[in-house]
């Protein structure tokens, strides 16, 4: 865990570029559940980023004394700093983290692949998660107004 702030805020930017990509050109020309996944593991890659980059901002601020070894961990402490500092939108940031990863692990099925109407149906702790374009859309501008309000945390110099 030796990498700055800086780093991590340039490994989720090259993530989301990644996604920009997915969402933007493969989905236009691969309408398939596999490539819906794909986009929600590169979303996933973009919050797990941001998250480390905030936790790093927290370390370098002396909230913290180091971050966590798992996913889960950071994802806790993050809620926990954030809660402390009343930022209730990137708590609803760090909790759409989590859902993500249960999203992705949970088992699925297909519906409608090649079509317009592609579908992933997720069966998550007895609720159904229908994942379609409208809603991968949402996700999209959730990780990426995300991403920008971590940002905006870490570029400027307040203490949280």
């Amino acid at each position: 865990m030796n990498e700055t702030i800086n780093e991590y805020l340039m490994k989720a930017k090259q993530e989301m570029k990644r996604v920009d990509h997915i969402y933007w050109v493969s989905l236009k020309y691969t309408r398939t559940v596999d490539v819906i996944r794909n986009a929600i593991e590169r979303m996933l890659n973009v919050l797990f980023f941001a998250v480390d980059c905030f936790l790093a901002y927290a370390v370098k601020q002396g909230k913290i004394d180091s971050i966590p070894a798992t996913p889960i961990q950071k994802a806790e402490l993050a809620k926990s700093i954030l809660s402390e500092a009343d930022k209730s939108e990137l708590v609803e940031g760090v909790d759409f983290y989590l859902f993500l990863r249960k999203l992705l692990k949970a088992p699925f099925s297909r519906e409608d692949e090649y079509r317009k109407t592609v579908r992933m149906i997720v069966d998550l702790e007895g609720k159904y998660v229908s994942v379609d374009l409208e809603e991968l859309a949402n996700y999209y501008a959730k990780v990426k107004a995300f991403l920008s309000a971590i940002e905006d945390v870490v570029k400027c110099e307040e203490v949280l």
